[in-house]
This record gives C-alpha cells, structure tokens and sequence, in this order.
C-alpha cells in the first residue's frame, strides 16, 4: 500500500496529525501507484499560534498622529476574536484597549505609552503576540529637537 498527500507520497504513512499534514489523501496499491482511490481530505484544526503584530506606520511616533496595530495568526478554525491589552505598570497588570483584528489609535498623546499586545482565540484557544511598544514623543519634545536642528544648522553656517 502506498499513499499520497496532495499527490505527492507519503514516507511515513503512520504519524499523528499536526497542521502541515492537512490535505487530500489517497492510496494506491504498490506497483500500480496510477490507480488510486478517491482522495480524503484531512481538515487539522488547532489554537491559534505565530501570533504577531504589525505596526503602521512603523517607526516613532509624534503626539497627535495615529497609528494602525494589526494582529494576525495562523489557526484552523480561523481565529474568531481579537483582544487588545496595554502594559504600563508591574509584568501582570494589564488594562484592555479594544477588540477587532486591528487596533486604531488616533491623536495619540503620551498617555498612550506603553506595551500593546493582541490574544488572538478560536473555539480551540488562544494565544498572545509578543509585546510592542509604542512610545509617543509630545509636542514639547519635538520642538525641542526642531529648535536644536536650527541652532546646529545657524551655529555650522
């Protein structure tokens, strides 16, 4: 007995599941691999996992712009819920700031500061991205620099 995922032999025909054995399976009788029986498809589901986000626009952030975090995952059933929580004190406090696959932050202002992370979760679990931090420069920040870069550029000419 031979056997064929998505049309290619399998080397190991006993194993137990994981996500990348999913596909259409069929076998075939050895030495007469061109007659094969109808395929069956195996459907791996599992929790959601390489859960990660993505900033946009990446790079600093200036008081009053607005940025775009998306999470993503890969999860079988898709993922059906996304949660968004900020860091700001001691490793396990957390305060939740919204829901959906994208976080919109608009006018931000240095209160925003902090650690954001997403938990992605389907009917089979979850899992939590890794922490990414926003940090939010205010105005009197940014013109201190401005004012700096003219003086640097009067103090050269």
């Amino acid at each position: 007995m031979v056997w064929f995922r998505d049309g290619q032999p399998v080397p190991n025909p006993e194993f137990r599941a994981r996500r990348e054995d999913a596909g259409s399976y069929t076998c075939a009788v050895k030495g007469q691999e061109t007659v094969r029986s109808d395929p069956v498809v195996v459907d791996v589901q599992y929790a959601p996992v390489n859960v990660r986000v993505e900033v946009s626009p990446p790079g600093s952030l200036a008081e009053g712009s607005s940025v775009n975090l998306t999470c993503s995952s890969e999860a079988n059933p898709a993922v059906d819920n996304y949660t968004w929580y900020r860091r700001t004190g001691p490793p396990r406090s957390s305060s939740l700031v919204g829901s959906g696959q994208v976080l919109s932050l608009a006018s931000l202002d240095p209160s925003q500061t902090g650690h954001y992370l997403c938990q992605a979760s389907n009917s089979l679990g979850e899992d939590n991205s890794t922490l990414v931090e926003l940090e939010i420069a205010g105005v009197g920040i940014s013109v201190l620099v401005v004012l700096t870069l003219i003086m640097v550029l009067i103090w050269c000419w």
